[in-house]
């Protein structure tokens, strides 16, 4: 007696769809919605404090002729 690949195949997927669902771990529950919680409402945004340094309109403002160094 043999039974057809796709008679396995389906009846594989009955029964996940229909197998109960397991019981939750409420410790991995709590891990997952607080990720979820603390990428929803993180206060710390780093691209909003990035700086890479002065740009060209801070250069035209302060603009010397460098025959004096500022720093000595």
């Amino acid at each position: 007696m043999s039974i057809p690949i796709a008679d396995l195949q389906m009846s594989a997927v009955a029964a996940s769809v229909t197998e109960s669902p397991k019981t939750w771990n409420p410790v991995v529950v709590a891990g997952a919605l607080r990720k979820v919680v603390n990428g929803l409402f993180d206060p710390y945004r780093p691209e909003l404090h990035y700086m890479r340094g002065p740009g060209p309109r801070w250069r035209e403002k302060h603009a010397f002729d460098g025959a004096a160094n500022p720093r000595g």
